[in-house]
């Protein structure tokens, strides 16, 4: 029988001390309502005080109903924006030139027209900048 961390794929996620009193505390709340021995509450809450990883504490619990640990979800590596997509290096890069052109682009090409009385820099600052931004989403991958 697999556990719900070994479904997830976060059961070799390592637990820390927090997680281990939890279990232990359920462990207890277990043999309170009569479902552990003593002697399986004392060899079950050794085990979970030695418990190294999710699925070696949900281990403990195989037996058991509700309440069982709860751990915290798994926060991927990879960046995401808002809407779940991964951040590439293209689509960083292509931010980044969005807000630079943006930045840097629009003040120099209105101090440009105010000079020359010419208009195009500006248009050309809008469109690149609208270009890359686009172009920053496009670059972005499913998850």
């Amino acid at each position: 029988m697999s556990s719900k961390t070994d479904e997830v794929g976060d059961g070799l996620i390592r637990v820390g001390d927090e997680e281990r009193d939890e279990a232990v505390g359920l462990l207890g709340q277990h043999a309170q309502a009569g479902r552990l021995a003593a002697v399986d509450l004392e060899a079950r809450t050794g085990w979970a005080r030695a418990a190294a990883t999710r699925a070696e504490l949900e281990a403990l619990f195989t037996d058991l109903p509700l309440p069982r640990p709860s751990f915290d979800p798994v926060v991927k590596s990879r960046g995401t924006d808002e809407n779940g997509m991964i951040i590439t290096p293209f689509s960083s890069a292509f931010v980044t030139l969005s807000v630079l052109t943006f930045l840097l682009g629009l003040p120099g090409s209105i101090v440009l027209f105010e000079y020359t009385e010419t208009w195009w820099p500006i248009v050309a600052v809008v469109i690149v900048t609208i270009v890359s931004g686009a172009a920053s989403h496009a670059f972005k991958k499913l998850p």
